[in-house]
């Protein structure tokens, strides 16, 4: 049972590590500044959630967390999940319970 709640707890921070990644994304792409209260709002999560995944991308060369930015290695990311996410939204790729490339943020 352990195991299990450990699984579940890592995809459910996968999950918002890559949800924060298409937001900061969608933000950038939009022209609107991103920042953890912005993030927040958008993925309907604690600002301070929002902090702490931004510190974890940070760690893993994601991101900049102080300036909510992606770097050229999350840009790369949030392509390819975009594209994920948009071969589902036409059903051009099967569904899954976690994108394609959200299993490169873990």
């Amino acid at each position: 049972m352990f195991s299990v709640a450990r699984t579940v707890v890592r995809m459910n921070s996968q999950l918002t590590l890559a949800s924060l990644v298409l937001a900061v994304f969608d933000l950038v792409r939009l022209g609107l500044p991103a920042d953890a209260a912005r993030l927040a709002g958008r993925l309907g999560i604690e600002t301070v959630r929002v902090e702490r995944a931004l510190a974890e991308l940070e760690r893993r060369g994601l991101a900049d967390a102080s300036r909510a930015r992606l770097t050229l290695a999350g840009l790369a990311l949030a392509s390819q999940l975009d594209m994920d996410r948009s071969a589902r939204l036409f059903g051009l790729a099967p569904a899954n319970d976690a994108p394609t490339a959200a299993r490169h943020v873990a």
